[in-house]
């Protein structure tokens, strides 16, 4: 369908695929002389099923197709207990997948199934890239595509391991998505958006954004000052963080509040009797309550009447003739617990920022559940000073948080722990901030993120001369090449933990390796360690705290012989050869990616393949 991708072409055509925990999204944009208008950006609303409706995201549901029934995916498998969901969690190993999407029992399902993590990934991936080629043919004249290069864009989150953005290249590549893919931070992306759709005069250089992406299942909060406007660019300030406290959660502490209200026992029967007005319920509330609740008209005197059909009345769970009724109490209970961690992800960025002297101008809350009433109630009654003036009421910056567009802005801040004049916004189309910035990434030559922070260590193990002074003496080695004591397992780190490394700029890694075969393959483990201070030597404990990200793989044949020092070893006489060449870092919004070079040239780059 797409015409073949052409480098250097000035026109492209961009499709974003933001793959997420419980929903997903799909954006197309058309790339000419390095622009894209962001309100040209066009977003899949229309999704399969038969009970479709129209919707900027689709669920990450799969159901493996069976004997008599074909692959259903999205829509189709929603309310089905048989789908796997929260699948994306499988990329990250690191990742805790939440109670209703128990990891075991999954993994359980997929080996009678006889898959494995990797194909539901792919195989949903492979449906969502399928649908979105006939959108994109419904979009474009077939002879418009014919010739002209299609990028593909996926957005990962900020706080995944390497190893996790590269498990989502790879589950991609298999799904048949084309090219040579670009990953994108996802808060990144989601401020590029938000940011660059703001009126130019509530925007200013020196202006430190933190962006919370809350989602579904995950919320991911970076903290960003802008740099430059036109182009807009800025630079991370302090590593982002996330956690599991996305919106689904709150569907979950609503099942649990049912059965507080029920009682354990008569709400296993219910279950088990009225299976689908459960279901329905659900979806009531998930759909219509959830997303409006803390609005502006709603009190706490507000009452939710939901319908529950078939289940008899009951006093105590407040059910009467096939409706049961929420309590504002009822429903900020639900919600509390889970506001109450994303309020620490941000208290902790704030914090972040302000020790390194930077002031916070304001807050984005991005995603689906960022776009939440309720949330932002609470974000602005934490973060700002409460009772400056009477426009300072509560219902002021309610009425103002749905216009969206504009800033909300809180002057005359007393002296306390808020921060004076902090703005706190809620974008246009903040439900899709994501996937339209992903677009918004590909229209500059240059990174959007001058800088990055990385969120740890990067390192390698190496042999040095042995000090007894310095190194423990169970590290002591021999060289076979020149006869001397040489101290094993010694950590150089490179790339420290919160280093600052600026795009396009490099981190070089030096090594000087001795062989016997100028043609051979170069080796390289690249570990890692999460700690705070890592450790000099890789024994005892540290074993443990620094861990193999990935073998790194340089083409030796590729440097000319004249580069090369031929040396004979003292231990047998032998001819080897000696060669000093650096690998070039650079930390990407999609993770590392490494080039090799000697004496300043580059021999081309380096593979990576994950431990």
């Amino acid at each position: 369908m797409a015409g073949p991708r052409d480098e250097k072409s000035d026109e492209c055509i961009v499709v974003a695929i933001d793959f997420g925990t419980t929903f997903s999204g799909v954006a197309f944009g058309k790339l000419s002389n390095l622009t894209i208008d962001p309100d040209k950006i066009d977003v899949i609303k229309a999704w399969p099923g038969e009970n479709a409706f129209t919707s900027e995201k689709v669920p990450s549901l799969l159901i493996f197709a069976g004997r008599n029934s074909p692959t259903k995916w999205g829509l189709e498998a929603q309310g089905n207990s048989e789908a796997f969901q929260c699948f994306k969690l499988f990329l990250d190993d690191r990742q805790e997948f939440p109670p209703w999407a128990e990891k075991y029992t999954q993994l359980t399902q997929l080996r009678v199934l006889n898959k494995t993590p990797a194909d539901v990934v792919t195989e949903y991936l492979r449906h969502v890239f399928e649908f979105s080629q006939e959108k994109l043919g419904e979009r474009y004249p077939e002879d418009v595509l014919a010739v002209t290069a299609v990028k593909y864009v996926l957005t990962v989150p900020a706080i995944w391991s390497d190893a996790a953005k590269q498990a989502t290249l790879d589950a991609a590549k298999s799904a048949g998505i084309p090219g040579d893919m670009t990953l994108v931070s996802e808060p990144e992306a989601a401020a590029l958006y938000a940011l660059t759709i703001q009126h130019p005069k509530s925007l200013q250089k020196g202006n430190v954004w933190i962006v919370c992406d809350a989602g579904g299942g995950t919320v991911d909060v970076i903290t960003l000052e802008v740099q430059r406007l036109a182009p807009l660019q800025f630079c991370e300030v302090a590593a982002g963080t996330g956690g599991l406290c996305g919106s689904a959660f709150i569907d979950a502490e609503f099942l649990k509040l049912l059965e507080r209200l029920f009682g354990p026992m008569r709400w296993e029967a219910i279950l088990k009797k009225h299976r689908e007005a459960v279901q329905d319920l659900k979806q009531e509330f998930s759909e219509r309550v959830k997303p409006k609740f803390g609005s502006v008209e709603a009190t706490e005197d507000t009452t939710y009447r939901l319908k529950f059909p078939g289940v008899p009345s009951n006093k105590e769970a407040r059910v009467r003739a096939g409706y049961m009724t929420l309590l504002h109490s009822d429903i900020a209970s639900l919600f509390d617990n889970v506001v109450g961690k994303i309020l620490a992800l941000l208290e902790d960025q704030q914090r972040a920022a302000s020790k390194l002297g930077k002031v916070v101008t304001g807050i984005l809350l991005v995603g689906g559940f960022g776009q939440s009433p309720y949330l932002f109630k609470k974000v602005a009654a934490h973060f700002i000073p409460s009772g400056s003036t009477s426009k300072k009421t509560s219902a002021g910056w309610e009425q103002m948080s749905l216009k969206r567009r504009r800033p909300i802005i809180y002057e005359d801040a007393d002296e306390s722990d808020h921060v004076p004049n902090m703005i706190l916004l809620q974008p246009f189309n903040g439900l899709t901030s994501v996937v339209r910035g992903a677009i918004l990434s590909q229209a500059s030559e240059s990174s959007a993120v001058l800088s990055r922070i990385s969120r740890r260590h990067y390192g390698l193990e190496a042999h040095v001369p042995f000090n007894k002074n310095l190194h423990s003496s169970e590290t002591r080695w021999r060289s076979d090449f020149d006869g001397t004591h040489r101290a094993l397992h010694q950590m150089t780190w490179p790339i420290t933990k919160r280093q600052r490394m600026a795009s396009g700029e490099p981190v070089f890694l030096g090594f000087s390796v001795d062989t016997w075969n100028k043609k051979d393959s170069y080796h390289i483990d690249m570990l890692c360690c999460d700690d705070d201070d890592a450790p000099k030597e890789r024994i005892g404990p540290a074993v443990v705290s620094v861990y193999p990200l990935y073998k790194l793989k340089a083409e030796l044949a590729l440097v000319p012989d004249t580069l090369w020092t031929n040396r004979w070893s003292t231990a047998n006489g032998k001819e080897y050869y000696s060669l000093k060449f650096q690998l070039g870092a650079h930390l990407e919004s999609g993770g590392l990616r490494f080039d090799f070079r000697v004496d300043g040239e580059i021999y081309g780059t380096v593979q990576a393949k994950f431990e």
